[in-house]
Protein backbone atom coordinates (compact mmCIF):
# COMPACT_ATOMS: atom_id res chain seq x y z
CA UNK A 1 0.00 0.00 0.00
CA UNK A 2 1.15 3.69 -1.01
CA UNK A 3 0.56 6.78 0.15
CA UNK A 4 0.66 9.42 -2.58
CA UNK A 5 2.03 12.66 -1.91
CA UNK A 6 0.07 15.49 -0.67
CA UNK A 7 0.41 18.30 -1.65
CA UNK A 8 -1.04 20.95 0.69
CA UNK A 9 1.09 19.06 3.32
CA UNK A 10 3.94 18.46 1.19
CA UNK A 11 4.03 14.36 2.44
CA UNK A 12 6.51 12.52 0.43
CA UNK A 13 5.48 8.90 -0.36
CA UNK A 14 6.44 6.46 1.32
CA UNK A 15 6.01 2.26 1.73
CA UNK A 16 4.15 2.05 4.56
CA UNK A 17 5.11 -2.04 4.72
CA UNK A 18 8.54 -0.85 4.96
CA UNK A 19 7.70 1.31 7.59
CA UNK A 20 6.49 -1.16 9.37
CA UNK A 21 9.35 -3.43 9.21
CA UNK A 22 11.24 -0.68 10.20
CA UNK A 23 9.68 -0.46 13.55
CA UNK A 24 9.43 -3.88 14.33
CA UNK A 25 12.88 -3.89 14.20
CA UNK A 26 13.25 -0.68 16.56
CA UNK A 27 10.84 -2.05 18.56
CA UNK A 28 12.66 -5.59 19.03
CA UNK A 29 16.11 -4.29 18.98
CA UNK A 30 15.04 -1.45 21.70
CA UNK A 31 12.95 -3.89 23.86
CA UNK A 32 14.71 -6.64 24.05
CA UNK A 33 18.81 -5.64 23.60
CA UNK A 34 19.62 -3.47 26.78
CA UNK A 35 18.76 -6.01 29.04
CA UNK A 36 20.99 -4.69 31.35
CA UNK A 37 20.06 -1.26 30.77
CA UNK A 38 18.92 0.58 34.34
CA UNK A 39 15.24 -0.01 33.45
CA UNK A 40 15.77 -3.47 32.56
CA UNK A 41 18.23 -4.68 35.32
CA UNK A 42 15.76 -3.04 38.15
CA UNK A 43 13.49 -5.54 36.70
CA UNK A 44 15.50 -8.46 36.35
CA UNK A 45 16.86 -7.83 40.09
CA UNK A 46 13.00 -7.66 41.59
CA UNK A 47 12.13 -10.89 39.65
CA UNK A 48 15.53 -12.91 40.80
CA UNK A 49 14.75 -11.60 44.40
CA UNK A 50 11.49 -13.30 44.28
CA UNK A 51 12.55 -16.34 42.10
CA UNK A 52 15.55 -16.74 43.28
CA UNK A 53 16.10 -17.56 39.69
CA UNK A 54 18.32 -15.26 37.60
CA UNK A 55 16.71 -14.12 34.38
CA UNK A 56 19.93 -12.55 33.37
CA UNK A 57 21.83 -16.27 33.08
CA UNK A 58 18.22 -17.97 32.12
CA UNK A 59 17.83 -15.40 28.75
CA UNK A 60 21.87 -15.85 28.17
CA UNK A 61 21.83 -19.11 28.08
CA UNK A 62 19.39 -18.94 25.40
CA UNK A 63 20.88 -16.51 23.37
CA UNK A 64 24.14 -17.90 23.42
CA UNK A 65 22.93 -21.08 22.18
CA UNK A 66 21.42 -19.17 18.96
CA UNK A 67 24.57 -16.91 19.03
CA UNK A 68 26.73 -19.37 18.68
CA UNK A 69 25.41 -22.52 16.90
CA UNK A 70 23.69 -20.03 14.16
CA UNK A 71 26.24 -17.20 13.76
CA UNK A 72 23.50 -14.83 14.53
CA UNK A 73 23.93 -11.00 16.59
CA UNK A 74 22.83 -11.20 20.23
CA UNK A 75 19.82 -8.70 18.65
CA UNK A 76 19.14 -11.18 15.76
CA UNK A 77 18.80 -13.93 18.45
CA UNK A 78 16.45 -12.06 20.58
CA UNK A 79 14.27 -10.63 17.66
CA UNK A 80 13.89 -14.18 15.95
CA UNK A 81 13.21 -16.06 19.30
CA UNK A 82 10.85 -13.08 20.43
CA UNK A 83 8.89 -13.07 16.90
CA UNK A 84 8.47 -17.60 17.15
CA UNK A 85 7.78 -17.01 20.73
CA UNK A 86 4.42 -14.82 19.89
CA UNK A 87 3.67 -16.51 16.94
CA UNK A 88 3.08 -19.71 19.42
CA UNK A 89 1.69 -17.54 22.16
CA UNK A 90 -0.89 -16.30 19.69
CA UNK A 91 -1.98 -19.96 18.97
CA UNK A 92 -1.75 -21.85 21.78
CA UNK A 93 -4.09 -22.86 23.93
CA UNK A 94 -4.71 -21.37 27.60
CA UNK A 95 -2.90 -23.62 29.26
CA UNK A 96 0.00 -24.07 27.02
CA UNK A 97 0.06 -20.37 26.62
CA UNK A 98 0.72 -19.87 30.09
CA UNK A 99 3.04 -22.89 30.79
CA UNK A 100 4.74 -21.21 27.88
CA UNK A 101 4.86 -18.10 29.12
CA UNK A 102 6.20 -19.02 32.90
CA UNK A 103 8.90 -19.95 31.01
CA UNK A 104 10.31 -17.78 28.79
CA UNK A 105 12.97 -14.85 29.89
CA UNK A 106 11.60 -12.12 30.86
CA UNK A 107 13.16 -9.60 29.09
CA UNK A 108 11.60 -11.83 26.22
CA UNK A 109 8.09 -12.19 27.74
CA UNK A 110 8.46 -7.96 28.19
CA UNK A 111 9.38 -7.87 24.19
CA UNK A 112 5.90 -10.59 23.21
CA UNK A 113 3.61 -8.12 25.69
CA UNK A 114 4.74 -5.02 22.77
CA UNK A 115 1.96 -4.41 20.51
CA UNK A 116 4.05 -4.71 17.32
CA UNK A 117 4.86 -8.21 18.23
CA UNK A 118 1.31 -8.58 18.50
CA UNK A 119 0.39 -8.95 15.30
CA UNK A 120 2.83 -11.81 14.09
CA UNK A 121 0.42 -14.77 14.20
CA UNK A 122 1.53 -16.69 11.85
CA UNK A 123 4.70 -18.45 10.04
CA UNK A 124 4.45 -15.19 7.25
CA UNK A 125 4.60 -12.71 10.51
CA UNK A 126 7.31 -14.68 11.79
CA UNK A 127 9.09 -15.08 8.42
CA UNK A 128 8.79 -11.13 7.63
CA UNK A 129 10.47 -10.20 11.51
CA UNK A 130 13.05 -12.40 10.68
CA UNK A 131 13.56 -10.65 7.14
CA UNK A 132 13.52 -7.15 9.11
CA UNK A 133 16.22 -8.47 11.35
CA UNK A 134 18.38 -9.24 8.14
CA UNK A 135 17.82 -12.89 8.65
CA UNK A 136 17.05 -15.02 5.77
CA UNK A 137 13.29 -16.51 6.17
CA UNK A 138 15.05 -20.28 6.11
CA UNK A 139 15.99 -19.38 9.67
CA UNK A 140 13.41 -19.94 10.92
CA UNK A 141 13.91 -23.76 10.64
CA UNK A 142 17.29 -23.49 12.33
CA UNK A 143 16.10 -21.36 15.37
CA UNK A 144 12.96 -23.40 16.34
CA UNK A 145 14.52 -26.75 17.05
CA UNK A 146 17.43 -24.65 19.14
CA UNK A 147 14.70 -22.98 21.23
CA UNK A 148 12.32 -26.87 21.62
CA UNK A 149 15.81 -27.42 22.96
CA UNK A 150 15.76 -24.98 25.72
CA UNK A 151 12.00 -25.06 26.23
CA UNK A 152 12.30 -28.77 26.67
CA UNK A 153 15.08 -28.22 29.08
CA UNK A 154 13.28 -25.88 30.96
CA UNK A 155 10.39 -27.35 31.92
CA UNK A 156 8.17 -27.12 28.42
CA UNK A 157 8.12 -30.52 27.58
CA UNK A 158 4.69 -30.46 27.02
CA UNK A 159 4.60 -27.87 24.61
CA UNK A 160 6.95 -29.68 22.09
CA UNK A 161 4.02 -31.33 20.12
CA UNK A 162 2.46 -28.09 19.80
CA UNK A 163 5.36 -26.06 18.61
CA UNK A 164 6.51 -28.31 16.56
CA UNK A 165 3.49 -28.23 14.41
CA UNK A 166 3.31 -24.15 14.78
CA UNK A 167 7.13 -23.65 13.63
CA UNK A 168 8.57 -26.97 11.34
Amino acid sequence: MQINNCPKAGMKMFNVKKMFKLILVISIVTIVTPANSAGFDSLLKTTESLTGVSTKSTSSDLLGSLTTQLGVTESQAAGGTAALLSMASQNLSGTDSSLLKSIIPAELSTTLSSQMLNQVMDMAGVQSAFSALGLDASMVQQFAPILLQYLTANGGSDLLGSLTKLWL
